[in-house]
This record gives C-alpha cells, structure tokens and sequence, in this order.
C-alpha cells in the first residue's frame, strides 16, 4: 500500500495541497462541526478500490452516478458498490422516466466536477436545487459514508448520522431514499 493511502487524516488539508473546490468542501465540514477522515489515493476508474483503501476507509465507496430522465431532470444516485444501476428500476422507485447517464458538461456546469468524481458534497455547488439526490437505504445501515470531495484522488468518510441529519440539511438537498432490489452483500461485515 502507498505511503499516501497508509493513513487517514481528520483534519484540513493545508493550503497547496488542494484545489479551491476541494478547499470549499472542507471548509463547509468544518463550519458545521463534522468530524471526517480523508486520504489522497491514486485516481481509479470505478468504485472498486481494493481492500487497501477500504482497510483505511472501514467501508466500501458506493457507486456515485450522474443521470438524467427523458424530461431533463438531473439525480445524483448513491448506490451500493456491489449492486447493479439498472435505469427501470429506479426510475419507477421515484416515478420517473427511465434514466440515463447525464452528459460531463451538465455535470460540471450543476456539481462542478468530472464523471468519476460525482459525490454528493458537490451539490455544494448546486444552490438551486438543480440536482435530486437518490440513496440507496443498503448505504445507510453502515457506519459511515464515504464519497469523493470534488475528484477521484481524494476521498474522504462522514459518520452516516452527520451526513444524513447535518451536511444534506446544510446543502439544502433533501435526499430520496431509496431500496434498490438486487442483492448486496452486508456492507455493515464485509
């Protein structure tokens, strides 16, 4: 394991060690009291990171997917790692259209970052409730969450509690929660 993932840090990055996107999202933690692990890890093309950063972690990445229905309107869907997306599915869980992937520049116009970055903590830069954010109830009887701040190379942990009752009101998105029917491993043992 790298040196750089060996150790989760609680606290703020100094200056220079990020980017001011990545800078706002810290600053909005820490203005509301949140206590939070983060770790800088190399970019990697899919939720599944390997036991390396969940040993860090203690819980998997979920599956963050930007996606639009046929009337345009955009979801940020939180899904387990070890589930599958499949559009009808949860289309028909929030009486929608059926879903597709929403296009890069919609994303970095409405979240401010770049397919296989998407993360909740973006709809920081979501003010008018552009964007409806999906999650699957499997995420929420882990201990923490987990999500990427801003880009793929740092990612970071939230007790379950403060990002369901402190950071959503704080962003001002309230969440849709959602029971995504294929079968996922117990993510509370793994």
């Amino acid at each position: 394991m790298s040196e750089q993932i060996m150790t989760l840090r609680t606290t703020a990055p100094s200056a220079g060690e990020v980017t001011e996107s990545e800078a706002a999202v810290f600053r909005f933690l820490d203005e509301l009291g949140i206590e939070y692990g983060w770790l800088f890890h190399e970019a990697k093309g899919s939720s599944h990171y390997g036991n390396e950063i969940y040993d860090v972690l203690e819980v998997p990445l979920p599956k963050n997917l930007f996606l639009v229905n046929k009337k345009g309107k955009h979801y940020m869907l939180m899904l387990h790692a070890d589930k599958n997306f499949v559009s009808k599915e949860v289309a028909h869980k929030v009486d929608s259209s059926r879903m597709s992937f929403g296009s890069p520049e919609k994303l970095a116009e409405l979240m401010n970052t770049v397919p296989g970055s998407v993360s909740p903590l973006e709809l920081l830069f979501d003010p008018d409730n552009q964007v409806q954010l999906l999650i699957d109830s499997d995420l929420l009887k882990a201990p923490y969450v987990t999500m990427h701040a801003v880009n793929n190379t740092l990612t970071m942990r939230i007790r379950t509690e403060d990002f369901m009752n402190k950071v959503l009101p704080a962003l001002h998105h309230e969440p849709v929660v959602i029971d995504i029917e294929n079968q996922a491993e117990d993510i509370t043992q793994r």
